[in-house]
């Protein structure tokens, strides 16, 4: 017998529809799954198994073929677990199929099968006995073939012809010359697997997503936002999804939730009963960052470029030895950004959620993300890759701000790579099979040491360092997209309110009237790059 469902798979940032076929027919007992399925897919039936005999039901003895269409698609991840679970139930009679098929085709389906059952049970309805079951389609010599072509039924010898079941919806059944009874019971059968396969033409809008574990149990997937926006996308109105990840798919407008925390609960649904309608999860609680501008003394110029760079989106660099602060106030920047617009939330927690950065279930950020990976990170780390692929730190930055500490340590391809996605703001991934395209619209923000020396504390310039050397180990793109630089240093003692240093204001100054030159005869942004270096070493040279 046939049952088919629906469900979900990850590609990238978006998902994409999947219709599960589950065949139970004769053959050795085995499980098939084709479809191209990934490794953790492909153990569907590692898991199910044990979790039908561990819940009561029957483990199904005969040969399991599970398709999930579209077959040239890849998937991945045990998303498709509860869906594989609930077909092989209906597959074997272990469950009524009514509530999967299309609302307005199951009357009708209803109907056929209670006048066929009425006929059958009719007394006199023996051999010779024509059998017209409602739903206009006769039988005997004249019959057309059905809607699948099932065959005919001859009058007056009693005998089935054509497609006859094996294992009918009641069970082990065999047709013979002579029995009258046998030929309604077996037109019944025939006609109603030749319905039936019209109604599974026709698929019900109601998915299911879900991992089964070994008791049982069912458990949230990752993405579960994406996954149920791309359902609601094709159709669907009605979702049975794991308790846990339940109120992260209730915030699809149009999308009917049933938590489903065992597939006892999910057979439950299938014969009649009710389940509760999941609500929405709240929003985040505003977060409370770590620290406050107001916990930094001094600093005022650098202080205030980093303000001017978050209030405006620009790119910041932040130049100056060990223990000056740059840390401390790229850090702070999160503090100072309003938090996530309605459309942003949602982005920015699809990104976090396909990632497996969010517990199932959690409603949409508030806070805008921040991001400070180490320099030993890999490309397909920094702006995703993988297959399938996955995004990236500068992804997961997104709305939010990119921290890169100790830029000069990054390698010099590693940095290359953000030369378009700085100035898209986004980041396009091409695989044999499919493209993917991930949001990276991020606030970067660099820091550095002028030099490898650190024996000049109080400057830019170390002894027997050379700060123009340790600048050009940062990569050029980069720098020319940092549309701000700045300078901190390191004082012996801290700052009171409204205390300023001399030497770092002139330095400064001096910065911003070349920088303004700079902006006033550039014709391209290489020229850019080139007078900012020098305009950091003009600077750190007090003229």
């Amino acid at each position: 017998m046939l049952a088919r469902i629906r469900t979900a798979s990850l590609w990238g940032l978006e998902a994409f529809p999947i219709e599960c076929e589950i065949d139970v027919g004769p053959g050795l007992p085995g499980f098939i799954l084709v479809g191209l399925p990934d490794a953790s897919a492909r153990e569907a039936r590692d898991r199910i198994w044990p979790a039908l005999r561990n819940t009561g039901f029957v483990v199904p003895d005969r040969r399991v073929t599970v398709n999930l269409a579209p077959a040239e698609r890849r998937k991945e991840g045990a998303s498709a677990d509860l869906a594989i679970a609930i077909g092989i139930l209906c597959a074997t009679n272990q469950a009524p199929a009514g509530r999967l098929r299309d609302p307005d085709v199951a009357p009708e389906f209803a109907e056929v099968m209670s006048e066929a059952q009425r006929d059958a049970t009719r007394p006199g309805a023996g051999a010779g006995t024509e059998v017209t079951p409602a739903g206009g389609i006769g039988s005997g010599a004249s019959r057309e073939a059905g809607p699948t072509s099932l065959g005919t039924v001859g009058t007056g010898s009693g005998a089935s012809f054509g497609i006859t079941p094996e294992r009918g919806p009641a069970g082990l059944f065999s047709t013979g010359p002579g029995a009258g009874n046998d030929v309604a019971a077996s037109v019944h059968d025939v006609d109603t697997a030749g319905h039936e396969h019209q109604v599974l033409g026709r698929l019900g809008p109601v998915a299911a997503l879900g991992e089964i574990s070994l008791d049982g149990t069912v458990r949230g997937v990752r993405g579960t936002l994406s996954l149920a926006d791309a359902l609601v996308r094709d159709g669907v109105t009605t979702l049975l999804c794991a308790a846990e990840a339940a109120p992260e798919a209730a915030l699809v407008e149009a999308l009917t939730v049933h938590p489903v925390r065992d597939l006892r609960q999910a057979a439950a649904w299938l014969r009649g009963a009710d389940l509760p309608r999941q609500a929405p999860a709240p929003p985040d609680r505003e977060a409370t960052h770590a620290g406050d501008f107001a916990d930094v003394r001094g600093q005022v110029l650098a202080r205030r470029a980093v303000e001017i760079a978050a209030a405006g989106g620009h790119h910041a660099l932040l130049v100056g030895p060990p223990g000056s602060g740059k840390s401390m106030l790229a850090r702070r920047v999160p503090g100072v950004l309003p938090p996530l617009g309605a459309d942003e939330a949602v982005t920015v927690t699809r990104l976090h959620s396909i990632a497996g950065l969010r517990p199932p279930g959690r409603g949409l950020m508030r806070a805008r993300p921040f991001r400070a990976p180490h320099h030993s990170l890999s490309r397909a780390g920094l702006i995703g890759g993988g297959s399938p692929p996955r995004p990236g730190e500068l992804s997961l930055a997104h709305h939010g701000v990119l921290f890169l500490d100790e830029l000069s340590e990054y390698p010099r391809g590693l940095l290359d790579a953000l030369r378009e996605p700085l100035e898209t703001g986004s980041v396009c991934i091409s695989r044999a099979r499919a493209t993917v395209e991930f949001p990276a619209r991020a606030l970067l923000i660099a820091a550095m040491n002028p030099c490898c020396c650190v024996a000049n504390l109080s400057g830019l310039r170390g002894k027997a360092g050379n700060p123009a050397r340790s600048i050009s180990t940062s990569s050029f793109p980069t720098r020319i997209r940092s549309t701000m630089a700045s300078t901190t240093c390191r004082f012996s003692s801290p700052l009171r309110s409204g205390q300023r240093s001399s030497r770092l204001w002139a330095s400064a100054r001096t910065l911003s009237l070349e920088r303004n030159w700079i902006f006033r005869k550039s014709t391209s942004p290489w020229s850019l790059g080139i007078s900012s270096s020098r305009a950091l070493e003009r600077s750190s040279s007090g003229r």
